[in-house]
């Protein structure tokens, strides 16, 4: 990780209302269920929606991006899928 001290005027545009993407691994990772969440107060209010939804699974969640060639996904917290177990581990040579 790298850190550095930046000039916050560097910023051309800032989004007050974010739009969020969250996918909700199962425990057993047969199923992910992906939810898009408008109107949050911030990504705590997000981040507490799906860590009370996510049972025994596991959670990844984004916010989303439009831009001219669509839309992009930014990664705030977790794994995807094809990744690792979307807990922040590894995925192991098992599964």
């Amino acid at each position: 990780m790298d850190v550095t001290l930046i000039d916050p005027r560097d910023a051309t545009a800032e989004i007050d209302d974010p739009t969020f993407r969250v996918e909700i691994i199962s425990g057993d990772r047969s199923r992910i269920d992906t939810w898009r969440i408008s109107g949050a107060r911030d990504f705590r209010d997000v981040w507490t929606w799906a860590d009370n939804e996510k049972g025994d699974g596991s959670v990844v969640i984004h916010v989303e991006v439009r831009t001219d060639s669509g839309l992009t996904l930014v990664r705030l917290h977790g794994v995807p899928y094809g990744q690792g177990h979307g807990d922040g581990a590894p995925a192991s040579a098992s599964g």
